[in-house]
C-alpha cells in the first residue's frame, strides 16, 4: 500500500480541523481513501491538538505513526511534533525567526528534512485578510504541495462562503497566494500521491459520531437522550439534525446521570434508546 500522511498541529481554537477536513473532502472526490484521527485536550482554546490525514488509493483503517508531512500552527507544534516525521518529511510552520534547539537540528540532518516557514501575517497584511484566513492560505499550500488542482479547491471553498460574496472574494485571494508561494530556500516542494481510484469518489466522507449515528437509526434506535459534552456533543447534534426526518425523539438532559436514566426508562417501556457520554 502506498500511503501519505499528513499531520497538522497546533491550539484548539486556531482551525486545525478545518485544514484537515477541506483536505479530506477534496482529496476523497478526487479519487482517494482518506482517514483522518483527531486528537485535543479538554479546552476550547489553547492546549495542543492535531489533525491527522492518511492518504491512499487503497482502503485505510487506520492512522500510522509517523507522518511524511506535518504543519505546526503554532511554535508547540514544532517544540513537541518533530519525532512524528518520516524520513525524508517536510516541516510547514508560521513561526517567524524560530530556531530548533540542538536536538532537533540533529533530527533534521539525520531524516533529511525539509524545514519552510510560511510568512503569514505578512501575506494576511498585504492581502487585508484577517487571522482566521491563515488558515485557507496553509490549505492551498498543502493543496499545491499533494499537486491537485486548484480549482477543485476553490470549488469546494465556493461552495461553503456561496451566500458571503465579500468573504468569498477574499477566501479565493488567499487560496492563489497560498497555492503560488514558493519556499526561497526550499523552492517548490511536491508530494507525490499515487494513482487515484474513482471508486472512493462517490463514497461517504463521514465523522466516527456520523457513522454512530446512521448505525443507531438503521439499528432501529426511537429515543436519543445525551448532555452536551466532548466528546459526545456531535454525535447529540447529528441526532437533532435529523430529528424532523428521522421522527426519532431526542432529548437534552440537565446532565449525563438524567440523560441514563432517560434512557433506562425508555427501553423499560420498549423503546429502544440510546445515550453517549463523555
Amino acid at each position: 500500500m502506498t500511503r501519505i500522511s499528513l499531520k497538522i498541529v497546533g491550539a484548539s481554537g486556531q482551525g486545525i480541523n478545518s485544514i484537515g477536513e477541506i483536505v479530506a473532502k477534496g482529496l476523497k472526490r478526487s479519487g482517494y481513501c482518506p482517514f483522518g484521527y483527531r486528537e485535543y485536550p479538554d479546552l476550547i482554546k489553547g492546549g495542543h491538538a492535531s489533525y491527522q490525514l492518511d492518504i491512499s488509493n487503497e482502503r485505510l483503517r487506520s492512522t500510522e505513526t509517523k507522518v511524511n508531512v506535518l504543519v505546526a500552527l503554532n511554535h508547540h507544534g514544532l517544540e513537541l511534533n518533530m519525532e512524528d516525521l518520516k524520513e525524508g518529511g517536510i516541516v510547514l510552520h508560521v513561526t517567524p525567526g524560530w530556531q530548533f534547539p540542538e536536538r532537533h537540528q540533529k533530527l533534521v540532518e539525520e531524516r533529511s528534512l525539509r524545514i519552510i516557514y510560511f510568512p503569514v501575517n505578512e501575506v494576511l497584511t498585504r492581502l487585508g485578510a484577517r487571522a482566521i484566513l491563515s488558515n485557507t492560505l496553509l490549505t492551498a499550500f498543502v493543496w499545491s504541495m499533494f499537486e491537485q488542482d486548484v480549482d477543485a479547491l476553490k470549488s469546494l471553498v465556493g461552495q461553503k462562503f456561496a451566500k458571503k460574496k465579500a468573504l468569498l472574494e477574499l477566501n479565493l485571494r488567499c487560496i492563489d497566494e497560498g497555492y503560488s508561494f514558493v519556499d526561497p530556500v526550499e523552492g517548490k516542494v511536491s508530494v507525490s500521491l499515487p494513482s487515484p481510484n474513482k471508486e472512493f469518489s462517490s463514497h461517504l466522507l463521514v465523522t466516527g459520531s456520523q457513522a454512530m449515528g446512521l448505525g443507531a437509526i438503521h439499528a432501529g434506535v426511537r429515543l436519543y437522550a445525551g448532555y452536551p459534552m466532548t466528546p459526545s456533543s456531535p454525535l447529540l447534534s447529528f441526532m437533532a439534525d435529523l430529528e424532523d426526518k428521522t421522527h426519532i425523539v431526542v432529548k437534552q438532559a440537565e446532565d449525563e446521570i438524567t440523560a441514563a436514566q432517560i434512557v433506562s426508562g425508555a427501553m423499560y417501556m420498549g423503546t429502544r434508546a440510546l445515550t453517549a457520554t463523555s
